[in-house]
């Protein structure tokens, strides 16, 4: 059993989260964090929709706390990746 540093409750099974998303250009071999799948799913809901100019995915405010700085990271590869820093992956 594994607490997730988001939510702080405990799991069997957490995701593994690319600090840097592959998807944005990311090392597959990068530092990744293990997150709960919800954690995990939300912290790219809110940074996808920070990217887009929204505000309509929310944490409780503590676990906003421990979640943005991850999201800050999302979002500032997503936009080297659009800026031609970073390539896309095959």
């Amino acid at each position: 059993m594994a607490d997730c540093p988001i939510c702080l409750k405990g799991y069997a099974k957490l995701d593994s989260h690319h600090i840097h998303p592959v998807c944005y250009g990311g090392s597959p071999e990068g530092v990744q964090i293990d997150l709960c799948s919800t954690c995990h799913h939300l912290i790219h809901d809110m940074a996808n929709a920070r990217s887009a100019g929204r505000n309509d995915v929310y944490l409780p405010a503590d676990q906003m706390v421990r979640a943005e700085p991850l999201i800050d990271v999302i979002v500032k590869t997503k936009k080297l990746q659009e800026q031609g820093f970073l390539s896309k992956p095959p």
